[in-house]
């Protein structure tokens, strides 16, 4: 996850981007600017990657109730992690084994963008503003969250980016087998930025081509947010209990919420 702060440099690419939109704007016929560019107009959806009941690495089923994110843009972008980059060549495979840095990504240039904040249900397929496009190959994606929150779920988000609302019970009912009813959310400040929003970029793209218009997609992988949580701290009752700030537990779900691989982008071209 990368934090861009308000006072960091614009982003090349981006303006690339922006200059490129332009330009074929104002090109023969409003659509293309070169043989192999095109402008495209992509619709937007947000939805849970996988089950809202899982069981998570450190022995707890969990069952979402709730699940609602607070997005301010979405993105598909030239660049994926290194790691994820399939070499052309038996010279392309050492040269990038002798530069390798875990986590290192290049973005590259942006080919995709819907900039339209929305608060989203996650347990329903929600569909966000159009994104601006151009065709080209993407090989990451990358999400923006916002706070304040604006839209639909603003009221219940509030300052926060993302809140869940679940229960959580011991895989292994001869330890314990009482409920814990929780609550979990966190703000940008908790994801360390101070300026409103918070970028997680080198997110895994699973589509083709972008070769005309069809729909952007993001998946976003609750699973993974919650993997690491141990709900042992959770006293079992009634009503739900809050994940305490800088408790070993939210701590897991700060660094859940951190991970590009939670949030899958894919792309489905119209028939």
């Amino acid at each position: 996850m990368r934090v861009r702060r308000a006072d960091t440099p614009a982003n090349p690419s981006r303006r690339s981007f922006a200059l490129l939109m332009t330009a074929l704007a104002g090109s023969s016929g409003g659509c293309s600017g070169s043989a192999s560019e095109e402008r495209v107009r992509l619709r937007t959806k947000v939805a849970l990657h996988g089950s809202p009941t899982f069981d998570n690495a450190l022995g707890w089923h969990v069952e979402l109730d709730g699940a609602w994110l607070s997005i301010g843009s979405l993105r598909l972008l030239e660049g994926a992690p290194l790691g994820l980059r399939a070499p052309r060549s038996l010279l392309d495979l050492l040269v990038k084994t002798a530069h390798a840095h875990p986590g290192h990504y290049h973005e590259g240039a942006v080919l995709a963008e819907m900039l339209s904040p929305q608060s989203v249900d996650l347990l329903e397929t929600t569909e966000l503003d159009v994104a601006e496009a151009v065709t080209g190959a993407p090989l990451s994606g990358q999400l923006v969250l916002t706070s304040p929150a604006i839209g639909a779920h603003a009221e219940l988000l509030d300052e926060a980016v993302v809140r869940l609302e679940g229960v959580a019970r011991p895989t292994d009912p001869d330890v314990d087998d009482e409920p814990r009813r929780f609550v979990a959310t966190a703000s940008v400040a908790e994801l360390g930025s101070s300026m409103g929003t918070v970028e997680i970029t080198g997110c895994p793209y699973d589509g083709g081509p972008i070769r005309a218009a069809g729909t952007m997609l993001l998946g976003v992988d609750v699973a993974l947010w919650l993997d690491q949580v141990d709900f042992t701290g959770i006293a079992p009752k009634a009503s739900a209990v809050s994940l305490s700030t800088d408790t070993r537990a939210h701590n897991g779900f700060l660094r859940g919420l951190a991970k590009a691989a939670a949030y899958r982008f894919d792309l489905q071209s119209d028939p």
